[in-house]
Formats: structure tokens, sequence, C-alpha cells
């Protein structure tokens, strides 16, 4: 198979089969969790938003970890060889989480209503959330003023960390100010808990990879030192990173 063959069938087959894997319905016991874990009983009213947005979010996020594995693939056979990236892939289901929260209808069903307090991230997530990323931005511009990676490398990184930065402020300010209906206490309460798991997740991904990209700084530069420290941290970045990202994620919201 030629590698332009491979680059026509490959995007396609992996288009098809995450269509079919994602298409199916949203389970009962996955909206009662989600339920349950924020907090509010489902209703007859709420529980086609909160389908609607599980399914959503579960369509645009496999869509990107597929895309992204696609595309590393395709680069990789071209240099004749295959991996994976766990940058790569975390990457794609960040993308796929922000264009998910780009296209989630902008108000529930009902007619928009005022709120009597506006809202910020400090009702939504702990501070150790609110602070994980510029932390992680701190460390990544410490570590690149050291000088621990080369010229073209560096620029790329921070490329990418400015970028995440960006639309993870984008996407949390869409989030916080998408106005909220005048409805019953189960549709707001719904409605809360939506936009409380998707900061988490938007928050905790864009940490996560902007925490690579220190990561990496910082393994090239022990490498400089001691190639064997080095290889003990690699499990050590690959395995808590991505932990940390998930268990933040997936955190159990304030309450209001």
């Amino acid at each position: 198979m030629s590698f332009w063959l491979l680059i026509v069938t490959l995007p396609v087959a992996v288009a098809l089969f995450t269509a079919v894997l994602t298409d199916f319905p949203v389970q009962r016991a996955a909206v009662r969790r989600f339920a349950e874990r924020h907090g509010f009983v489902v209703t007859a009213d709420n529980g086609a938003r909160i389908v609607d947005y599980l399914a959503m979010v579960r369509r645009w996020r496999s869509a990107g970890l597929a895309a992204a594995l696609t595309a590393y693939t395709i680069v990789d056979v071209r240099n004749n060889r295959l991996s994976v990236s766990v940058t790569f892939l975390l990457a794609g289901w960040f993308a796929g989480a922000v264009i998910a929260e780009a296209r989630l209808a902008a108000l529930p069903p009902g007619r928009p209503g005022a709120g009597l307090t506006s809202r910020t991230a400090a009702r939504y997530l702990p501070a150790t959330q609110r602070y994980a990323l510029p932390a992680a931005i701190l460390a990544f511009a410490a570590l690149a003023a050291a000088g621990a990676a080369l010229v073209a490398e560096l620029a790329a990184l921070s490329a990418a960390v400015a970028a995440v930065t960006a639309l993870v402020a984008l996407t949390v300010r869409r989030i916080l100010l998408r106005p909220q209906p005048v409805a019953t206490a189960g549709v707001l309460a719904a409605d809360e808990a939506i936009r409380s798991r998707s900061l988490h997740a938007v928050t905790a991904a864009g940490t996560t990879l902007v925490a690579y990209c220190a990561a990496d700084l910082l393994l090239r530069a022990v490498a400089d030192r001691s190639a064997s420290l080095a290889l003990l941290l690699i499990p050590l970045v690959a395995i808590g990173v991505p932990w940390w990202g998930r268990h933040q994620g997936t955190a159990r919201p304030r309450p209001a």
C-alpha cells in the first residue's frame, strides 16, 4: 500500500469507525451516574438535556482522539516507524472537548433569564485546579529560560503552550457566560452540572497538556546530566500527569 493511499484510506476508515462507535444511545446508567455525581435528580424536564450533552462530548472527544491517532500514525508510517504519542492523543481529546463546547446549544429550552449573581470559575472549581494551569505555565517558562531545549523545539513547545492557554481561557469564558433559562429547578440543576463538568474537563485537559510540555523540557534537562534518572522519570510523567488530569477532569463539583 502506497503512502498516499494510506493518507486517503486511513482517515476515512477511522472516521467511519468512530462514527459507528459514538452513535450508540447514551445509556441510562451514564445519565444516572452524572446526576448522582452532581447531586440532583433526573426528571422528564432535564433528562433530554443531559443526554444531549453526554452524547455531544462523547462524539467530539472521541473524534479528536481518532484524528490525533490518525495524524500521528501517518507521520510515523512516513518515517518508517510505528508508535503511540500520549501527548498527541491528549491534544486530540482536548481539541474535541473545545469543539464540543463550541457546538453545544447556547441555551437549554426555555426563555433566557438574567442571573442574580455573576458566575466565576471559583464557583465551580477548587483553588488547586484554578491555579494549576498558571503554575504549569510558570514551570514551563522557568525551564525554557534555563535553556532546556533547542531553539526550534522550544519555539514549537512555546507556541503549543500559548495556544492551549488561549483556548482554555476562551472556552472557560464561554462556559461561564452561557445564559441560563427561566426554567424549573431540575433544569437549572442540570445546567449547572453541565457547566461544572465542562469546566473541570477543559481546565484539566489544558493543564495536563501544558504540564507535558514542561515535563518534556525537564526530561531533556535531566537527560543531559543523568540518562538513568531521565529513564526513571519518564514512566512517572507518562502515567502520573494523565492520571492527575483524569482525576481533576472528573472530580466532584464544588457545593453551590
